[in-house]
């Protein structure tokens, strides 16, 4: 499943951007849990097809759909770090990137609170609502990476 973020905040998207003036970047992102703890890993390919992979091992217990936001943000992060104004978010959750898209509603205050995260982050780079990439494949999960 996948959506666009911008994060350049001087960059604003109409609601049908034609993204082949953009410098796209591509983030894949994956969270886990189990009994040995909270995991993320993330791809980052920026528009030269130079590719960043990074882990993460949090120090916390966490459901899956939380190492899932966790990834995402952690993502977002190194991406805005790396020079990223616009990212193509892929991710395994559908939870996740329909929270994100406003088609699922979140429930329970920690998927709340995390949705808050994302869009805080969006909205501090100036980045918006995100818009689906293509809506006929967020029906269906991504398995590509």
């Amino acid at each position: 499943m996948e959506f666009n973020v911008n994060l350049d905040p001087v960059t604003k998207l109409d609601p049908s951007p034609d993204l082949t003036d953009l410098d796209i970047w591509v983030l894949f992102t994956d969270g886990a849990s189990s009994q040995s703890g909270c995991e993320a890993g993330i791809i980052v390919i920026n528009p030269k097809g130079v590719k960043c992979s990074h882990c993460f091992r949090f120090k916390f217990r966490a459901t899956n759909n939380k190492a899932e936001y966790e990834a995402l943000l952690a993502g977002m992060r190194v991406a805005e770090a790396l020079g990223a104004d616009f990212l193509l978010v892929k991710s395994d959750s559908q939870l996740v990137v329909n929270h994100v898209l406003g088609l699922y509603k979140a429930k329970g205050d920690n998927m709340v609170v995390y949705l808050a995260k994302v869009r805080e982050a969006m909205m501090k780079d100036g980045i918006g609502t995100p818009k689906e990439k293509s809506p006929g494949r967020c029906s269906g999960q991504d398995r590509s990476r």
